[in-house]
């Protein structure tokens, strides 16, 4: 990768039979040809899995799996770009990078779900349990993003939950497939919640010793390519090789089984006081 006029954020490390795979990031249409071509080779360069999150109310102006294949500039020419618009792989630069789609959903009381899969996009503004129900509808896997950072009615503006509502984020991981509780950007303005959420989440699977949940991460990046990989999780490396038509399926297999998914946050940034993962990488 040449050397770009932004600084990168530091690499994570490689870890063998493993990839790389960041599950909750968001990446602006890019509007130039310089842009493009930057986004694909950090894309290439710095992930083996990478979401492309969209947003209900940002459709147009977020990149998406879906309209990857209609950028308008020349530098998609350079890769060999295969799928659907649920899953594409980005050959190119000697490496492939999967992409998958996902959507970031805000619901009636201010918690953040991740969607997984779905064809369809779900409406914000529903209760949990409604949009949670309507992502299963269609097959789709569930993730609770960051549940001690709730988003209040001022747009924008987060702050950690109240006893009451990590009351319901605890009530809500009975209802999804993973919880978030490395969110990248937390470690930067409010890394008390990431520390609250993990220990939300040991208690909730102490507890629910058979509907135990992975805790995973994710950069949580908008748009801003230097921050692309400082959070995410670990997974086996077979999973880069699935057909576009069983990868969610896979997912949601590595999902069921916690010891295979292995959580990534740069000590660089991290702030909080669990040692493991303020290691490079927990185990």
């Amino acid at each position: 990768c040449r050397k770009h006029s932004f600084k990168l954020f530091p690499l994570h490390p490689e870890k063998p039979g493993f990839v790389f795979d960041i599950p909750h990031t968001h990446q602006w249409l890019p509007k130039t040809e310089e842009e493009a071509r930057n986004l694909l080779e950090v894309l290439i360069s710095r992930t083996d899995l990478s979401a492309l999150g969209e947003k209900t109310c940002w459709q147009e102006s977020l990149l998406s799996v879906g309209n990857l294949m209609n950028l308008p500039y020349e530098v998609l020419k350079q890769y060999d770009i295969e799928g659907n618009d649920l899953v594409r792989k980005i050959h190119g630069n000697g490496k492939t990078t999967l992409v998958y789609k996902t959507q970031e959903i805000l619901t009636s009381i201010g918690h953040h779900i991740t969607a997984e899969g779905h064809k369809d996009n779900i409406p914000d503004e529903l209760t949990p349990e409604e949009t949670i129900k309507r992502i299963r509808k269609q097959n789709g896997l569930v993730v609770l993003e960051h549940p001690y950072t709730i988003q209040r009615p001022s747009p924008l503006v987060f702050t950690l939950a109240t006893e009451e509502e990590a009351s319901r984020s605890y009530d809500l991981m009975h209802l999804v497939d993973a919880v978030e509780v490395c969110n990248g950007m937390n470690s930067l303005w409010m890394y008390k919640s990431n520390e609250l959420a993990k220990e939300l989440l040991d208690k909730f699977n102490q507890e629910n010793p058979q509907n135990q949940k992975p805790g995973i991460g994710g950069d949580d990046n908008h748009g801003g390519l230097y921050l692309v990989g400082r959070c995410g999780i670990y997974l086996p490396g077979d999973i880069l090789s699935s057909k576009p038509e069983d990868f969610f399926e896979k997912r949601r297999h590595l999902f069921k089984d916690q010891s295979l998914i292995q959580r990534h946050n740069s000590g660089e940034l991290t702030h909080l006081n669990d040692a493991d993962i303020k290691t490079f990488f927990k185990t």
